[in-house]
């Protein structure tokens, strides 16, 4: 198990670093990747099915490949839908995931809303339900991107191919919901603190740490 957890952090951290373009984030070559590396199945160069226990063996490493598969293809509706059918949604690796993907998210999200500019009709209007729906936030959540890059709402709908969005760039910002899930958010207690700072409970610290 460990060992798949390990290869599923590097890969989802370099997938990360890949689709964010973040200096750095990205797995180089460097020697600080020899301990890794060497975790890797010999008979991996085939990928996961020529693995002894193929994909159940290594469930983690194989989502993270679902991920870097849906990236390379352009289908960002299918790498979030992967994201939100993440194995152990309850887990602390889980969470650690949700940690590492958080600024990818926000890319493939506006990737996505790209997409959807370009290929619907001039003035289309979609309500902001709907679009929360494809990009797998909340309405609320949909509204707000649709407003930072410029994005024209009536009533509460999306109007589509009104302008160009091809360089528009959306502010990373903390996102605990997505970090949470939807399994773990409810169950978490939270306060913000004298500068509202959301502060997660010190049972909720030590699940992460201890499991």
């Amino acid at each position: 198990v460990w060992r798949d957890d390990f290869l599923s952090y590097t890969a989802l951290l370099h997938i990360a670093g890949v689709v964010s373009s973040t200096p750095g984030l990205g797995l180089d070559a460097g020697a600080g990747t020899t301990p890794l590396c060497s975790l890797v199945p010999a008979d991996f160069s085939g990928g996961l099915a020529h693995v002894q226990g193929g994909v159940k063996a290594y469930p983690k490493l194989a989502f993270a490949l679902r991920l870097a598969e849906a990236w390379e293809a352009g289908n960002y509706r299918l790498f979030l839908r992967t994201m939100k059918e993440a194995p152990e949604p309850l887990s602390p690796w889980a969470f650690l995931m949700r940690c590492a993907m958080s600024r990818a998210a926000v890319e493939v999200r506006l990737c996505l809303l790209k997409q959807m500019n370009k290929s619907l009709l001039k003035g289309a209007k979609m309500k902001l339900a709907e679009v929360g729906r494809l990009l797998f936030c909340s309405a609320e959540e949909a509204e707000a991107i649709a407003k930072e890059v410029k994005l024209p709402i009536e009533t509460d709908r999306v109007v589509f191919k009104s302008l160009s969005i091809e360089e528009s760039e959306l502010e990373v910002k903390r996102d605990d919901n997505f970090v949470l899930g939807e399994a773990l958010k409810d169950r978490i207690v939270r306060e913000a603190d004298e500068d509202g700072v959301t502060l997660f409970s010190a049972e909720f610290v030590k699940y992460i740490l201890m499991n």
